[in-house]
């Protein structure tokens, strides 16, 4: 339920606007999406289950919108990797 006191009041904008996005922004992006993997197991209302996947469907198209894919098990550490052109 909405209640005006739970919201976090922002105090800086979320991100600085620019004509192409960081390479470091898509790494914080793969790694919530991967980190969504760890829901499947726990319990969660059908609408929370439904907004999660949508925000995990969010981050994974600004991740390939940029020319990333999510990997889920990398040797190099990371948790995407660049598509060849």
């Amino acid at each position: 339920m909405y209640h005006p006191s739970t919201q976090l009041k922002p105090h800086n904008p979320m991100s600085n606007l620019a004509d192409k996005t960081e390479e470091k922004a898509i790494a914080l992006c793969a790694k919530c999406v991967v980190s969504f993997e760890q829901l499947h197991c726990l319990n969660m209302t059908s609408e929370d289950a439904f907004a999660a996947r949508e925000a995990e469907n969010l981050l994974r198209s600004i991740i390939e919108t940029n020319g990333y894919q999510i990997v889920y098990r990398s040797k190099s550490g990371k948790p995407y990797k660049r598509l060849d052109k």
